[in-house]
């Protein structure tokens, strides 16, 4: 099995949201899972995630404002979150965006559209970390490797 490519944390009140996710990634990705706004905040804290994947309708305080105290917060200089959720109107998107949030994933999802959009935004993560001189480019080298997503790897189109 291969080394897991970089941490997410994954945060919904649903079981069965989380074990999809989970299914998804667990090959490729170290995961922690969060059930709660204030157990996402804790666990960020603790774990240290590149990327939190996060719901926005959760008992308690809101994944927007959740996402605002994670971007916000002190050493947060680049981690990703993609909101995901049901709602999805445009005036909810911008919302998240507002909340600085990076990315917005409509539930239900297409499992190759999550995997593309987490895949993004470690490849930025792997940009940002050259940029500010604390470089992993054998792990950088490694995830675009292994990235379909690449015209080298999936032909060209035309």
């Amino acid at each position: 099995m291969n080394e897991p490519q970089g941490r997410i944390l994954v945060v919904d009140d649903h079981q069965t949201n989380r074990n999809i996710v989970a299914k998804l990634l667990r090959k490729e990705y170290l995961l922690e899972f969060a059930e709660t706004g204030e157990e996402c905040l804790r666990r960020v804290e603790e774990f240290q995630p590149q990327v939190v994947l996060l719901d926005v309708m959760m008992p308690g305080m809101n994944g927007y404002d959740v996402c605002r105290r994670i971007k916000l917060a002190a050493g947060a200089e680049f981690r990703q979150v993609i909101m995901v959720s049901g709602r999805g109107t445009v005036a909810e998107r911008v919302m998240g965006y507002e909340h600085l949030a990076d990315d917005y994933l409509l539930k239900p999802f297409d499992h190759a559209e999550l995997l593309c959009k987490i895949r993004v935004q470690f490849r930025l993560f792997d940009q940002f970390q050259n940029r500010a001189g604390r470089s992993a480019p054998a792990a950088a080298a490694s995830r675009i490797a292994g990235d379909p997503l690449l015209p080298a790897q999936t032909g060209t189109v035309g």
